[in-house]
């Protein structure tokens, strides 16, 4: 890609297995899966689940599916725009591609999993430092997992020739660009406080408990005074009771 096109070429070759038993495996059905969308937004939606649910509000929930539609939105427009295809013994242009034409191997600028590792798990740490409160120490392990998501997503990536160098820079841009973009806009929407969470918050609860009890037994109350009146004798006025008299008090 332009004056990138010598990194490409230099990237772009068969990479031998690491002397490590079961590899292979490990690096097609682990190592590309974390970034991806199986399992990266199970991650966040449970996140912002977990988190809206303690905070009672729609907020994290809210924000978790605007960062997932950005990186979606923009990688997918940046994909279909730029037409690239995937790697092979030379450098293919911008527009040589095509979805209709070659499928998901003709539309590989930028890398979908390099964007989701930044933007989606980015959004995980962007969720925990509103909502949990995180230490400082905390937050910067968090961001060091996000950049060795990222880092063995690309490498791995480039082992297994499914993208070109410059097809994972472009997608961490576009994960950052993607993250940043969710950020401001979740600042400008509102969120209401949802009723069915106020309903089921443990002071509504027992409010409403309390208010149905009262509500059952006032027919209680009133058939049992109502019986009262009729067969219980009937009280004159109640005579004045006397207590001890206390030491220094004036007798009768």
């Amino acid at each position: 890609m332009g004056p990138l096109q010598g990194l490409d070429i230099t990237l772009n070759r068969s990479y031998p297995d690491p002397p490590l038993p079961g590899w292979g495996f490990f690096s097609k059905e682990v190592l590309d899966r974390v970034a991806g969308q199986a399992v990266a937004v199970p991650v966040l939606a449970t996140v912002a689940g977990v988190l809206a649910w303690r905070r009672r509000s729609w907020r994290p929930l809210a924000f978790a599916a605007l960062a997932e539609a950005c990186v979606m939105g923009l990688v997918g427009v940046a994909k279909l725009v730029t037409a690239r295809r995937i790697p092979h013994s030379t450098v293919e242009d911008f527009f040589a591609g095509g979805f209709l034409e070659f499928g998901r191997h003709g539309i590989s600028f930028p890398s979908g999993h390099a964007a989701e590792a930044v933007g989606l798990y980015g959004a995980v740490v962007l969720l925990l430092c509103r909502h949990a409160s995180p230490s400082p120490r905390t937050v910067r392990w968090l961001w060091i997992g996000v950049g060795v998501i990222t880092t063995a997503t690309a490498l791995n990536s480039l082992h297994l020739g499914y993208h070109w160098a410059t097809d994972l820079l472009g997608g961490v841009a576009a994960g950052a660009l993607a993250l940043r973009v969710a950020e401001r806009l979740s600042h400008r929407w509102p969120v209401p406080a949802p009723t069915w969470w106020l309903a089921s918050s443990p002071v509504t609860v027992r409010t409403a408990v309390a208010a149905w009890y009262d509500t059952a037994r006032r027919p209680l109350i009133g058939l049992v005074e109502s019986e009262g009146d009729e067969v219980g004798p009937a009280l004159g006025p109640a005579e004045p009771q006397h207590g001890p008299v206390r030491a220094g008090a004036p007798g009768r």
